[in-house]
């Protein structure tokens, strides 16, 4: 399953160039972006690239810090640890 995002013209304008619309009018449609849909609940998308490594500092309501290595990774160590880190600063975390 996808979601699609339209940009550019409103829903009316992209209703009329639906299947019956000519040529020219498909052609000039505006670009769609196809995007995977989230992984259902329960299920983590830990499919991480580690080539974006852009170190971060996150924190937890605990106030417990942890360095992730891009917000690919922090979403998969939230999901399948049950924990709500964010993003605070750039850069590995600093210790007291």
């Amino acid at each position: 399953m996808y979601i699609f995002i339209f940009e550019s013209l409103p829903l009316s304008l992209l209703l009329c160039a639906g299947a019956d619309a000519s040529p020219a009018e498909r052609l000039n449609a505006p670009k769609v972006r196809e995007l995977p849909t989230p992984p259902a609940p329960g299920i983590c998308n830990c499919k991480c690239s580690l080539s974006h490594n852009d170190r971060f500092c996150a924190v937890n309501k605990k106030n417990e810090k942890q360095t992730f290595q891009n917000n690919c990774q922090l979403g998969c160590y939230n999901c399948t640890h049950e924990t709500d880190y964010t993003r605070r600063y750039d850069g590995e975390c600093k210790k007291k």
